[in-house]
């Protein structure tokens, strides 16, 4: 059984260089999320023997799929809902 997880391809549309905060001033305090990479991702890479692409090329993805995998998982956070319903 071949298994393949993924996060959306790139290049993310309408994402800000500053992924801490969107821009927005915090107005109690700052709390710092990672949105470059997908941490269930790397655990997944790292104890099971799935496939693993981060962020890939459209190119990448659809070289991936050319022997269509038993699962595909897509790991999206919120503002990358599109791209994931596209690659679906």
């Amino acid at each position: 059984m071949r298994a393949l997880f993924c996060s959306p391809i790139q290049p993310v549309p309408g994402t800000s260089p500053d992924v801490a905060s969107w821009g927005i001033q915090p107005k109690l305090g700052r709390v710092a999320l990672n949105f470059l990479n997908h941490p269930g991702l790397s655990f997944l890479g790292e104890n099971t023997p799935a496939e693993i692409l981060e962020y890939p090329s459209w190119q990448e993805f659809n070289t991936a799929l050319e022997d269509p995998p038993d699962v595909l998982g897509i790991s999206f956070h919120i503002n990358e809902t599109n791209l994931a319903v596209m690659m679906a």
